[in-house]
């Protein structure tokens, strides 16, 4: 079940703002010029996609999932409960400071 909290929603409302700015700049020859330049360029590529990834972790971290308690209806929700973050489902079997070892390597110094 997702649960958004108010500083959620602010984060996808910067989203949907820069995605009305550049709606706005497109429209807008003297606007978008300069950004054609940037897109054109090497380095502003690099600098997109590396903003996008962070965005798109951003985004992924926003939303938060809550597993549904046993005798709750489908659409209740009792209160704000943080729960579970979507990541924390996608790499449950990782470990950290383990490096990929088991308890027993870590004690004996290997």
């Amino acid at each position: 079940m997702p649960i958004m909290l108010w500083t959620d929603w602010l984060v996808w409302l910067l989203v949907a703002a820069i995605a009305g700015f550049a709606f706005y700049v497109a429209r807008r020859e003297h606007l978008a010029e300069p950004w054609r330049r940037v897109l054109k360029s090497r380095s502003g590529m690099v600098s997109l996609v590396v903003l996008s990834v962070f965005v798109a972790v951003g985004l992924l971290d926003s939303v938060h999932f809550r597993p549904r308690l046993p005798g709750q209806a489908a659409g209740a929700n009792v209160g704000v409960h943080l729960g579970k973050m979507q990541h924390s489902r996608v790499f449950r079997g990782v470990r950290t400071g383990s490096g990929g070892r088991g308890k027993q390597a870590r004690r004996s110094g290997r």
